[in-house]
């Protein structure tokens, strides 16, 4: 016969029991539940890794193009002020040279033949006004009235003025009227070949940077 201690143990073992599978049922829902969300959590935080991850290799990549770019400009920037340097000392020179010239005895051929371009270049005109440096108006305002009596010009219809501007040498002509006018100043030639002399310097230059112009 069972006693009651005998049901009490039994009872107790069986309530231990069905709490015990219950416990474990949900112990194990809970532990995949869980790792569910361990497994969740784990994949948006690797997103989130690649994500910044990626973000930053983007940010690095922009940022190292940004410096390069920056670095290029600022060497054109250079590169260019540099040539824009050289240039001016050229023409720089180039004046010096030419009023070196002007004390040539090459330079009084220059002058005469520029005298007897511009006359003859001249037609149906009453008069005409030389303009030239004040060391060639005294070098050579006999040399224009001459030029202009051998065509025609009588040597009161002769003007001769100081240029009010640096033409180095040679001389500026126009008729009486202003109406026509000839430039074959030096500083007109200098600065008539600017674009040649510039283009000329700089296809010597390039290359020498590292850049192709």
């Amino acid at each position: 016969m069972i006693t009651i201690e005998e049901k009490l143990n039994l009872f107790t073992n069986m309530v231990l029991d069905k709490a015990k599978k219950e416990y474990d049922m949900e112990a194990e829902r809970l532990n995949e539940e869980i790792k569910e969300k361990i497994a969740a959590y784990t994949k948006e935080l690797n997103e989130e890794k690649e994500k910044l991850i990626h973000d930053m290799e983007k940010k690095g990549k922009e940022e190292k193009a940004r410096l390069i770019s920056h670095a290029n400009i600022s060497k054109m920037k250079a590169m260019h002020n540099k040539k824009k340097e050289i240039l001016e000392d050229v023409f720089k020179a180039l004046t010096e040279k030419a009023r070196s010239y002007t004390d040539s005895e090459e330079y009084e051929s220059f002058f005469n033949k520029a005298v007897y371009k511009v006359i003859d270049s001249f037609s149906d005109v009453q008069g005409l006004m030389f303009y030239v440096s004040e060391k060639d108006y005294h070098r050579f305002s006999e040399v224009i009235y001459k030029a202009g009596e051998e065509n025609q010009f009588q040597e009161d219809s002769i003007q001769i003025n100081i240029s009010n501007e640096d033409i180095i040498g040679g001389l500026v002509c126009t008729d009486d009227k202003k109406t026509y006018k000839i430039d074959l100043s030096i500083r007109y030639i200098i600065k008539n070949n600017e674009n040649y002399i510039g283009t000329e310097l700089f296809n010597m230059l390039k290359g020498a940077d590292g850049t192709d112009g």
